[in-house]
């Protein structure tokens, strides 16, 4: 079977398996050189580096400013298996 390699880019939630989706810090944790240093998680195949904004913290703002928001599932997020 022919292993793939994929570049994504994702936030802060996701990386740290927000949503129940755990595949990042799956990754992470069992990687061999795992580490924290400063704002950055790494590990063998991933890389998380923090930007300087939390999404916590923008989805405070966001509600500061909306006062009101409707929540919903999206399913935006699919997990594809390789044949």
């Amino acid at each position: 079977m022919k292993k793939k390699e994929y570049v994504v880019a994702t936030n802060d939630f996701l990386a740290a398996g927000g949503d129940g989706y755990k595949t990042f810090a799956e990754v992470l944790l069992s990687s061999k050189d795992f580490s924290i240093t400063g704002g950055a998680i790494k590990g063998e195949k991933v890389v998380y580096s923090d930007a300087g904004s939390f999404l916590r913290d923008i989805v405070v703002e966001y509600i500061k400013t909306k006062k009101v928001i409707e929540a919903k599932t999206e399913g935006r997020i699919k997990e594809v298996m390789d044949k």
